[in-house]
């Protein structure tokens, strides 16, 4: 009986101090944690308020803040968060460990500042908040969090060095599940991230089992036209040549798996865009415009060393190959320069790598070509350009189907047309038949090139047909070049001064 009275007045009591804790915990919460968190940082952190359901087991932060730099110029805090909303599970105390239903971040504002070259506003945080070296890791914690809600975040990104601001705005990131708990690992994942970056818009979705023995997941990205300007300073200064504009975009598919025992899957898939990209010299000398890009992903795996490409489109290319009076042609200077082979241990032999090209369609092309070397100096222009390319694989496993056409035009009569060129046939790594059809060349366009064999200048036109026939050999000097003339036509020619 006496036990039963204890049980009695044991509950109750129990109740009431339970009771009390929500009403005694918001205070206590909120005086360690800016207390601790202002310690841990070196920053001054401020909570507004602190919220506790005892029977509920909720928990509620509002108006949290971390203090910028104290050399800022600015005293705007580093993070600002309107609100924490922390669901606990009572199956916590049964499993002595975490197990959250769910989590919801209301507006948080992240204000992120590059100070210089290679140094930003968080340097102080990211030292303190790095590992001791002679720290040993730790078991990671079980826990279980069921919904992670992120809603309406900003990032905002001041590049002192180069005056431009970045901003990430309207962040939503729902996480559904996660779980390291032995009986939850199989459950999947899926994830998803969406945001605007300077007004374009990006979204990603994904599906994995990350704690599983058997780790799969898909993830998907989509990138809606970005336009790369804002973004052309971070290039490095390294590249020989500089990118001055253009626009990307991509629907992208990315699939792993790494099963117990065997080895790691990675696939991509999807297709890529890009627009109105202009790439020139270091100096600014004209290099490389291209009006419209698409490449489309078969089935891209790094890690067994196979790349299945599907359609390569080009629109609009334009494309200048320069030659000055060294005899330097300027794609060739920008090649990096081949280090000496340096003597290494035997590896193990890598597969070689597999690659496959659907089709490579070029329309609307042209091609620039300035001579310094000539007298008088030569600039010739490949327009027109149509170029079909299918089925390319490496290594070559039967030749692939090759048509190209192209007008003849000079700088200086951009509008005149001075020939016409016509290949159609098959290539491969090792060989090349292609049946060759020039018609209505205007010799006088060929003057610059001429003039070092014919003393008089010669005029009228050309045409054309014949048979191109290559084939390679290990040794350069017994590779084969055959070009066979079925018909050569001279109209109104003459030779004059």
């Amino acid at each position: 009986m006496i036990r039963w009275r204890r049980w009695l007045w044991a509950v109750p009591a129990l109740a009431v101090l339970w009771t009390l804790a929500g009403w005694a915990l918001p205070p206590l919460l909120k005086w360690q944690a800016e207390s601790r968190l202002s310690s841990l940082l070196g920053r001054a952190v401020s909570v507004g308020e602190v919220s506790f359901s005892p029977w509920a087991l909720k928990l509620g932060v509002s108006n949290l803040a971390i203090a910028a730099a104290p050399a800022a110029s600015s005293a705007e805090p580093l993070l600002r968060v309107a609100r924490i909303e922390i669901d606990a599970a009572a199956s916590s105390l049964l499993r002595l460990a975490p197990v959250i239903e769910s989590v919801q971040i209301d507006a948080p504002r992240l204000h992120l500042t590059r100070t210089a070259g290679g140094h930003y506003d968080i340097d102080d945080l990211l030292a303190r908040l790095a590992p001791k070296p002679e720290a040993k890791p730790d078991e990671p914690a079980r826990f279980a969090l069921y919904n992670l809600s992120l809603r309406d975040g900003e990032v905002l990104f001041d590049d002192v060095p180069v005056k431009r601001r970045h901003r990430v705005s309207a962040l939503q990131v729902a996480l559904p599940f996660i779980s390291n708990q032995p009986s939850q690992v199989e459950v999947k994942v899926e994830p998803r991230i969406a945001f605007a970056l300077n007004g374009t818009a990006f979204d990603s979705a994904a599906t994995a089992t990350p704690f599983a023995s058997n780790r799969a997941g898909v993830m998907s990205l989509r990138i809606k036209p970005l336009d790369l300007a804002p973004y052309l300073g971070y290039l490095p200064a390294t590249l020989p040549v500089a990118v001055r504009g253009g626009r990307v975009a991509a629907d992208l598919s990315l699939a792993f798996a790494a099963p117990a025992g065997a080895a790691p899957q990675m696939s991509l898939k999807g297709s890529v865009e890009a627009g109105d990209l202009v790439v020139t010299e270091r100096g600014g000398e004209p290099l490389m415009d291209v009006k419209k890009l698409t490449l489309g992903l078969s089935d891209i795996q790094p890690l067994a060393r196979k790349l299945a490409l599907g359609r390569l489109e080009l629109d609009g290319l334009r494309l200048t190959l320069a030659r000055n009076a060294k005899g330097e042609i300027n794609l060739a200077r920008l090649a990096p320069a081949a280090a000496p082979a340096a003597s290494a241990p035997a590896a193990a032999a890598q597969p070689a790598w597999q690659l496959s090209l659907d089709a490579l369609e070029l329309g609307n092309a042209r091609v620039l070509w300035n001579d310094a070397t000539t007298q008088p100096a030569a600039a010739l222009m490949l327009d027109d350009i149509k170029l079909s390319l299918r089925q390319l694989r490496q290594p070559s496993v039967a030749p692939s189907p090759l048509t190209l056409s192209a007008v003849l035009k000079t700088a200086a009569k951009a509008d005149t047309a001075l020939g016409k060129l016509a290949l159609d046939g098959q290539v491969s790594e090792t060989a090349a038949g292609l049946k060759l059809e020039l018609s209505a060349l205007a010799l006088d366009a060929l003057t610059p090139y001429l003039s070092g064999m014919l003393r008089p200048q010669a005029t009228g036109s050309m045409a054309v047909t014949g048979q191109l026939d290559w084939a390679a050999a290990a040794a350069p000097q017994a590779q084969r070049l055959k070009l066979t003339l079925e018909q050569l036509t001279l109209d109104a020619f003459k030779l004059g001064d």
